[in-house]
């Protein structure tokens, strides 16, 4: 159990900065190119955090099934987890558990939130939260909140999995 520990405690210990400091390249390209309006700060970190959930959850996998079977699984259920964001099955017309589990629909709803409140005087906010179902556009701290929250709580879970399972089984 010892090594398990400082196995899995190391190795995201390290992972963590190297996200951060590995991305901004890649986000200021899309910055100098794209223009966007939200501040590329918070549009960094709302893609490092769904990042964030994403790899717990693939965490959570990889505990789950066999080793070999792991990374293309963790693959498919990232694409899934992509796909309950909002937009394509939209929130007011399906199961909205399943999307609250979801970082991507956070992040969605967060982004989403930015680019029309540039549009207020245009747009009518009310009709567009009904539309699509978000809850909270105006609040775009909630909804980092919540993916901070998912992504903690998918390692705390990931972190169980590998304590509490017997990993010598699965080889």
């Amino acid at each position: 159990m010892n090594t398990a520990h400082s196995t899995f405690s190391s190795k995201y210990t390290i992972l963590t900065p190297n996200r951060p400091l590995s991305d901004p390249s890649q986000h200021l390209v899309y910055v100098f190119i794209a223009k966007p309006t939200i501040p590329a700060g918070l549009q960094f970190v709302l893609l490092l955090l769904n990042f964030f959930g994403v790899y717990g959850i693939s965490m959570i996998i990889s505990f789950l099934v066999p080793r070999q079977d792991a990374p293309l699984l963790a693959v498919v259920i990232g694409l899934f987890v992509g796909v309950f964001c909002g937009y394509g099955p939209q929130l007011n017309s399906t199961n909205q558990i399943l999307f609250d589990l979801s970082p991507n629909r956070w992040a969605a709803e967060a982004q989403m939130s930015l680019w029309i409140r540039w549009y207020e005087d245009v747009y009518e906010l009310k009709t567009t939260t009904s539309s699509y179902g978000y809850e909270y556009l105006t609040n775009v701290t909630t909804n980092l909140i919540a993916m901070v929250a998912l992504g903690v709580g998918y390692r705390i879970i990931g972190f169980a999995l590998l304590v509490l399972l017997q990993r010598d089984k699965q080889r």
